[in-house]
């Protein structure tokens, strides 16, 4: 197997000098490790993992090495379900900075009622990838219409490996149980749908298969953001505004030859 280099894809990230990058990294996954312990129990995830496990129809989950980025930051907790967000640490102030970083430095993960604390006050701008303006869907994943959600939502992924074969099951019996397994995960889904149409923010779930991620083992860098994300914003607000609109229509230009369209506040 190659080795999998696990780093975020991002221009913040490949601007800083190696040390800095290291740093970066190390405060990044300490966050994500934070994120999951704080969303688990709100979300009941292991109690949707669960239903995966024990239900009827074999749900095998993904390899390691055959997972993407988001989902390998998620296999030391969960099988099924990660956080497809990317994390933009970067926008913490300096003094939440200095609170994570005094966590890495003692080698502290545990969730006590000041890191809930922080976690619960900062993580909707760190999973956002677009703060400035409302209305907006970027693409999680390849261009197709259910990978497009809201820029400010928590966006839980779900992936297993849908292609497996039990032990001397033909491709006929395979055929057969599908129907069965679709609907057990329709309905684990519609309760998970539920949970997160309650939570503090909103929430939606995406189902991945073998073709819409980038397996760690098939590249160096991790995976790729979502699209039509605000990097290297210029000062000029005259600029700025003109870059916005240009990202605008470069979406709406996408999502129109998918037929699909949606209706965006812009600033006047």
């Amino acid at each position: 197997m190659n080795e999998l280099k696990i780093e975020p894809n991002t221009n913040y990230y490949k601007n800083l000098n190696d040390k800095n990058k290291q740093l970066y990294l190390n405060l990044y996954l300490l966050y994500s490790n934070l994120l999951y312990k704080y969303l688990i129990p709100k979300l009941n995830l292991n109690t949707y993992e669960k239903m995966l496990k024990t239900a009827r129809n074999h749900f095998e989950s993904v390899k390691v090495e055959d997972m993407d980025f988001y989902q390998y930051l998620a296999h030391d907790y969960l099988k099924y379900f990660y956080i497809r967000n990317n994390l933009y640490i970067e926008r913490l102030t300096k003094e939440e900075l200095n609170f994570l970083n005094n966590k890495l430095l003692n080698n502290n993960i545990d969730l006590d009622n000041e890191t809930i604390n922080f976690i619960s006050k900062t993580y909707s701008k760190v999973i956002a990838e677009r703060l400035d303006l409302d209305n907006t869907k970027v693409s999680y994943g390849p261009d197709s219409y259910s990978f497009f959600q809201d820029s400010k939502a928590l966006v839980i992924g779900f992936r297993f490996n849908e292609y497996y074969l039990e032990d001397n099951e033909t491709e006929e019996e395979w055929d057969n149980k599908y129907d069965n397994r679709e609907f057990e995960l329709d309905n684990i889904t519609f309760l998970l749908k539920k949970t997160l149409g309650n939570f503090e923010v909103k929430g939606v779930v995406v189902r991945y298969d073998d073709f819409s991620v980038q397996r760690l083992k098939n590249t160096r860098n991790g995976f790729p953001d979502a699209q039509f994300e605000l990097k290297d914003i210029p000062d000029n607000e005259e600029e700025k505004e003109k870059y916005i609109q240009d990202l605008i229509v470069k979406r709406n230009a996408i999502l129109k030859e998918m037929g699909y369209t949606i209706n965006n506040k812009s600033k006047d």
